[in-house]
């Protein structure tokens, strides 16, 4: 790498034919340094890729999230948000998260999310026993003290909550405990502990476990609750508080807590394909927001934004996958990044850039197509036999072929057509992408009978056997069964095409005898 004198931490190196770097809506000569650092009250968005937009409009690298704020992800799109130094979150790809509540002072901190419906990533530092990170769904609330985990919830309202590092407390929204707490903690000790007694129906979620709160479920033990809370209530009303009835209490709330954990379950070990999403924790990063003791942040940041051509196309940082198609972050001054940007078919390219304050804030990066070797497809057939032909892009590649040279790198449309009983008719077909100098494989199968041959063979034995029983159907009766017969004959006999011309030769005669016309 090469240093340009006069010009200090600043270097942009791109190895590929015909680079291109544009500025594009960031005006010429802006600076990339963000001026605007979150408070403890504050939210700031760190890094991004996709379709990400907060209250319905689009975001930019470093806008600050404050309470009530709604951020909104599309397909294959993520966004990270970091509060202060105690905790950064990832909102994955169609995905939805309110900020309920933003604090995240130092023996105050107060962090209350909602996720409706997605999935979120959190990495939470230990926190004190007063403070609290929370993320609330239509079934569940998950609560922690210092972990790392995923929350998700479907299009149902049910909620699963799985931990790669710590413990989180899953229980079900309708468990309405805080507020339950608050009409009894200056009334009666007594009642206040049946509350608590409640609160440990909570789920504990440890390391590489996972656990799940339907919809249903958290409904039904919503009821539970709500005739704990009528009790409690009752209780409340009177002048004096009886022993009487505390302890019918304790004895209710002993049975309701059985009923409440028998509905929950236990948490179970992490599935594989769980364990894989929360691989995706190790990419989420956390930077240095702290300030001095004159209240400056300690670290200056910079903006990247990257976008890219084709919109598809790979973007990794040292290695580490970001996204398709655009990514934008903060990095901190005197970091050295190496972007890489790839799609199969296309040149690769490199951008090398050490952040200060004269770097681009935007870069457009626009991939050529490889003109250079060529790759090879490889047909695989099973099945039935029969002769076919073949089309890439639309275009004939001949009959019985098995193998396509001198592919062009990229994406091609691969059809398989056979003349079936109803004509041509597309037996096979798959979209396959392919590099340079690449051989790859494409099995296909020749069904003996294709579903819409299946369709129509059923149709016409229906014919005869709903006129089964009329002795003036018969030349209906043998116009269909001669049908199917000419169908049938029009394919490569096979097993099948066997026994259905079998079957129809079999009704037919059993017509003609029922009719003694034998």
């Amino acid at each position: 790498m090469k240093w340009i004198k006069g010009i200090a931490v600043f270097l942009v190196v791109v190895f590929g034919i015909q680079f291109s770097c544009t500025r594009g809506a960031i005006p010429y000569g802006a600076s990339p340094q963000i001026t605007d650092y979150p408070g403890f009250s504050d939210g700031i968005i760190t890094f991004f890729s996709g379709d990400i937009s907060k209250n319905g409009s689009s975001v930019e690298i470093g806008d600050i999230v404050t309470k009530d704020d709604v951020i909104s992800t599309g397909g294959d799109s993520y966004c990270e948000i970091q509060f202060g130094s105690k905790a950064v979150i990832r909102i994955q790809a169609d995905s939805r998260i309110k900020m309920r509540n933003i604090l995240s002072e130092p023996g105050k901190t107060d962090i209350q999310l909602e996720l409706s419906p997605g999935k979120v990533l959190c990495k939470v530092n230990k926190l004190l026993t007063n403070e609290n990170f929370s993320v609330h769904t239509q079934a569940a609330v998950c609560g922690v003290r210092g972990t790392e985990f995923l929350v998700a919830e479907n299009p149902d309202g049910d909620t699963g909550v799985a931990v790669k590092e710590g413990e989180v407390l899953l229980k079900p929204s309708s468990l309405k405990t805080a507020e339950l707490l608050e009409k009894t903690d200056d009334q009666n000790r007594e009642l206040t502990e049946a509350v608590e007694e409640i609160e440990k129906t909570a789920i504990s979620v440890k390391s590489g476990q996972e656990a799940e709160i339907n919809k249903k479920t958290a409904e039904k033990i919503g009821e539970i609750f709500d005739y704990i809370e009528k009790s409690i209530d009752e209780i409340l009303a009177d002048e004096e508080i009886s022993e009487k009835k505390l302890i019918e209490l304790r004895e209710m709330v002993s049975e309701k807590k059985e009923e409440i954990l028998s509905e929950l379950g236990l948490p179970e070990n992490s599935t594989a394909k769980t364990r894989e999403e929360l691989e995706d924790l190790e990419k989420i990063k956390e930077i240095d927001l702290t300030s001095d003791k004159n209240d400056s942040p300690k670290s200056k940041l910079a903006k990247i934004n990257i976008l890219i051509n084709p919109k598809d196309a790979l973007i990794t940082l040292n290695s580490d996958y970001l996204g398709k198609g655009s990514f934008s972050g903060l990095y901190t001054y005197g970091q050295k990044l190496s972007f890489k940007f790839k799609k199969p078919g296309y040149v690769e390219k490199v951008l090398e850039i050490e952040v200060s304050n004269k770097v681009s804030p935007e870069y457009r990066i626009s991939l050529e197509i490889d003109k250079g070797v060529k790759g090879t497809i490889v047909l695989k057939k099973t099945g039935s036999d029969g002769s076919f032909s073949i089309f890439m892009d639309g275009i004939s590649q001949g009959k019985n072929v098995f193998t396509i040279d001198n592919v062009n790198p990229g994406s091609h449309k691969i059809e398989i057509k056979q003349e079936r009983m109803l004509g041509e008719e597309i037996i096979f077909d798959t979209d396959v992408v392919i590099s340079s100098d690449e051989t790859i494989s494409v099995t296909f199968n020749v069904d003996e009978i294709t579903e819409r041959e299946r369709e129509k063979l059923k149709e016409l034995e229906n014919a005869i056997k709903k006129e089964f029983d009329s002795q003036e159907a018969k030349d209906r009766i043998e116009d269909t069964f001669n049908e199917a017969m000419s169908l049938l004959d029009n394919v490569q006999e096979n097993e099948s095409i066997i026994r259905e011309k079998q079957k129809f030769k079999t009704l037919y005669d059993d017509y003609l005898k029922q009719w003694i016309i034998w």
